[in-house]
């Protein structure tokens, strides 16, 4: 017999067929991810608890009462490919730092960012299928701010706690040798095409 999780508030989506809560089984990478997240981007936009589900559609963070959410595919947890987890995980924790919400669009900078954090804990490569285009771009342009000032995300972060809150003259002042099409493209409402 489960016993019931008396210290968070029921889930939303707990009766789709596919939920499952994996949130023990994945704390000590949750933690791990977090802290190079933190490393990189500066502190969590956002200091509510992180729970990890299994579910029906994913990855993808909601926040329902007050708990960030994280939801990964089906049969992506524990049990399965370790890698694909990570990726996940790295992913959809960067957007929970690096915003702290669920309500806005993410700009192509925050899913660059993201892939970028993917990418240094080891678990997402760009992929070279068109669907990944954006992806692929984002990330490239966002390893290249890195290379260039490391701490450029944390610096411009402290004026806007969310990274959705950083504005096209400040992308523009920190990428100064980046061309204007590229400026643009990091400041814009994400697309995957």
């Amino acid at each position: 017999m489960e016993v019931p999780n008396y210290t968070y508030p029921s889930d939303s989506k707990r009766d789709d067929p596919n939920w499952k809560d994996v949130t023990n089984e994945c704390q000590e990478l949750i933690d791990e991810i977090l802290a190079e997240a933190e490393k990189l981007f500066g502190p969590r936009a956002n200091k509510m608890p992180v729970r990890v589900t299994e579910f029906s559609r994913g990855p993808h963070i909601c926040i329902n009462n007050g708990i960030a959410y994280i939801r990964l595919g089906p049969g992506v947890g524990p049990k399965g490919d370790h890698r694909q987890l990570r990726s996940q995980l790295a992913l959809e924790l960067g957007h929970f730092v690096l915003s702290g919400s669920d309500t806005a669009e993410p700009t192509s900078l925050e899913e660059g960012l993201t892939a970028y954090l993917a990418e240094t804990v080891g678990g997402w490569p760009p992929q070279d299928d068109p669907y990944q285009k954006n992806y692929k771009r984002a990330y490239q342009l966002v390893k290249a701010l890195f290379s260039e000032k490391p701490g450029v995300i944390r610096e411009l972060r402290q004026r806007s706690q969310s990274v959705r809150g950083i504005s096209i003259d400040q992308i523009r002042k920190s990428c100064t040798g980046f061309a204007e099409d590229d400026v643009n493209f990091l400041a814009s409402k994400w697309s995957t095409h």
